[in-house]
């Protein structure tokens, strides 16, 4: 109805008791939200707990459901409310916004809307008519002559973070028929960005967070999503991004589509990961015993082979591979997928690829600085840096050559971001960036 009348569509789809990555892809721009505010272990960043609100602050990993629906659907926009309750409406400060943000980006998000812009009419008396739930973000506000330094920040980055296609390895399948069985005295189960035991209690929240944490990037698909999915020029495709492999969470149900649609895909050539165990019951009452028959003969089908000290089995399925338990780690690795060593250092990030190489927008909200050489998984001849708080504060790294990797130098203070772009043919011709070193002995200023 909207695109009849020439209109696009923005939706939260969280919340709802549905397959969140179909509804989520069923909008023009996916939007999640962020409401309630994060304790970031930054020095000097403010927290007080009897001034933000009660709710939970959303796991990363959720934000990462809207902005994986875009990816796997080829849409480019992925939206975000942005800066719900992070303190009540004249108590926060724009230095308590830009890690909220950045954990946004992080996640796959490139189009910020703050919440907290109230429509007061002219007349009304000073400070004007409040919306309840924010952050206030109106020229009433003590911060609003420095609102435009965080602005241009968030231009700067969503310039990078808008351009050119995501560039994750690994697809992760989310498999809903588990939490539609696991609920029994809850006839509709609304999958929030708050309550999320229909995400943390399942096995694919513990292989989501064990991926994030060590550094590996990868976007969910659903059951639905996986009929996109083909294999060409060696790599997963789904409207035009590509994956290295698809990663199935241990689960006990599996619809037989499901099943036949992984079948396929790595019949194609594709690779596929079982972590732990085969699927081995189907969703739905519907011709329930002939159904469950079929996915035991298919599965008896397959002859997996080996053990190893890790216990990785694989099957060949025509022109690819099923990958079964064993380390995940090492199963990624047999399908040449290499973890970010950037999270080694407790940093984050995301990465796009563009014609000449890759972006990376990497940001430090812990609380320790970072001063080292960092590996990138990417090929590449040379790498700029940017410090997106400025206009024009930018240089070539420093880069050299550890063995089968090639390093750069990366110095990131606590709450600081920087965005690496990558050259894979080209020794990019311009100033050098400017480190800063220590140099001799501290002097004390009495």
């Amino acid at each position: 109805w909207s695109h009849k009348h020439g209109w696009i569509t923005r939706n939260q789809a969280h919340g709802a008791p549905g397959n969140l990555l179909d509804l989520y892809a069923a909008a023009d721009i996916p939007e999640t939200e962020t409401f309630g505010a994060r304790k970031f272990d930054i020095p000097g960043f403010r927290f007080k707990k009897e001034n933000n609100s009660t709710s939970e602050p959303p796991n990363p990993l959720i934000l990462k459901f809207a902005s994986s629906a875009a990816h796997v659907t080829g849409k480019n926009l992925v939206s975000s409310e942005t800066g719900t309750w992070l303190r009540d409406h004249y108590k926060t400060a724009l230095s308590q916004v830009k890690p909220e943000v950045d954990e946004l980006f992080v996640s796959g998000i490139n189009h910020i809307f703050y919440h907290g812009n109230a429509y007061s009419p002219e007349d009304a008396e000073w400070p004007g008519w409040i919306f309840y739930a924010s952050t206030h973000f109106e020229k009433e506000n003590s911060f609003w002559q420095d609102f435009p330094q965080l602005n241009s920040y968030v231009a700067r980055c969503q310039a990078v973070l808008q351009s050119g296609k995501p560039a994750n390895d690994i697809l992760l399948y989310w498999p809903v028929e588990e939490v539609y069985h696991s609920f029994p005295d809850n006839l509709v189960k609304n999958m929030t960005v708050h309550d999320i035991d229909w995400f943390m209690d399942f096995d694919i929240g513990e292989v989501a967070a064990f991926l994030d944490e060590k550094g590996y990037s990868f976007d969910y698909i659903s059951d639905d999503q996986l009929k996109d999915v083909t294999f060409k020029d060696g790599k997963l495709s789904t409207h035009g991004n590509s994956y290295k492999t698809i990663v199935v969470p241990e689960t006990k149900y599996i619809p037989l589509s499901t099943w036949d649609e992984l079948n396929r895909i790595a019949s194609e050539g594709g690779t596929v990961i079982f972590n732990r165990d085969l699927p081995y019951d189907v969703p739905g009452f519907n011709d329930l015993a002939g159904r469950r028959e079929e996915l035991k003969r298919s599965e008896s089908e397959l002859d997996f082979v080996g053990s190893g000290i890790d216990g990785l089995k694989k099957a060949h399925v025509q022109n690819g591979t099923f990958f079964l338990g064993g380390n995940l780690s090492n199963a990624l690795s047999s399908c040449d997928v290499k973890p970010e060593k950037l999270a080694d250092h407790g940093l984050q990030f995301v990465r796009r690829s563009n014609k000449n190489g890759y972006f990376y927008f990497v940001t430090n909200l812990t609380g320790n600085a970072v001063d080292a050489w960092i590996p990138l998984s990417v090929r590449f001849i040379s790498a700029m840096l940017y410090d997106p708080r400025f206009e024009d504060k930018k240089g070539k790294a420093a880069m050299r050559q550890n063995g089968d990797s090639q390093e750069i130098y990366l110095q990131l203070q606590p709450g600081e971001s920087l965005i690496i772009r990558t050259f894979t043919d080209e020794d990019i011709n311009v100033r050098d960036w400017n480190y800063l070193q220590q140099s001799g002995s501290p002097i004390e200023i009495t």
